[in-house]
């Protein structure tokens, strides 16, 4: 059973929220060259635009669901209230851009959730209990096999095979080590000795 620790859905946000970040800062630019502009009524305009922007703080360095919601409200007052300045310097298409990606990052946030929620929490020891039996009874088989037809045609799978689980067994014994030398710290007592598991003379278990 392997854990899958990230979501399908991640890359996906990192890259639209990329597109957002870039969007927002975008129209911060166009309306700062456009406070170069001789004609008055641009002044006025990207005088009004700057106080919005600025009340918005750094969009792009909040986190996804508060730069979701900034986005969201931004988008709402560009439309509304600034809808004629936003128009007097063509900020439409990056409105509507800014628009169409967060709430496409709205619709994959909402995929991702539920996706959350429909896996399966596995519970280790339960399902250890319902494999060991199987996994014993696999193993005695390949042995049983072995010793009738020869280790020729199954050497390749029980050499990788053990290696696996020699793997899993350091980590094992690691975490073991680490776990005794806390106990031995802790209560001032010598360390008692442990022996390994008797092995499958071919197939682990």
């Amino acid at each position: 059973m392997k854990w899958v620790s990230k979501s399908l859905y991640t890359e996906k946000l990192e890259k639209i929220d990329s597109a957002r970040d870039s969007i927002v800062r975008g129209l911060s630019i166009v309306i700062e060259g456009y406070s170069y502009h001789l004609r008055e009524e641009i002044i006025h305009a990207v005088q009004r635009l700057k106080i919005l922007i600025d009340t918005y703080g750094n969009i792009p360095l909040k986190s996804y669901e508060k730069e979701t919601a900034a986005i969201s409200k931004l988008v709402k007052e560009l439309r509304g209230e600034y809808a004629g300045d936003a128009e007097l310097i063509g900020l439409n298409d990056w409105i509507d851009d800014l628009d169409s990606y967060n709430q496409q990052f709205q619709r994959l946030t909402k995929e991702r959730n539920v996706e959350s929620m429909q896996r399966t929490d596995y519970r280790m020891q339960t399902v250890r209990k319902e494999l060991d039996p199987i996994y014993y009874t696999i193993t005695e088989n390949i042995n049983a096999l072995i010793r009738i037809e020869g280790e020729t045609v199954y050497a390749q799978f029980v050499e990788e095979h053990n290696l696996h689980i020699g793997h899993y067994k350091n980590i094992i014994a690691q975490r073991k080590g680490r776990a005794a030398a806390k106990r031995k710290k802790k209560d001032n007592k010598p360390e008692e000795s442990t022996t390994n598991e008797e092995c499958e003379s071919r197939v682990e278990k």
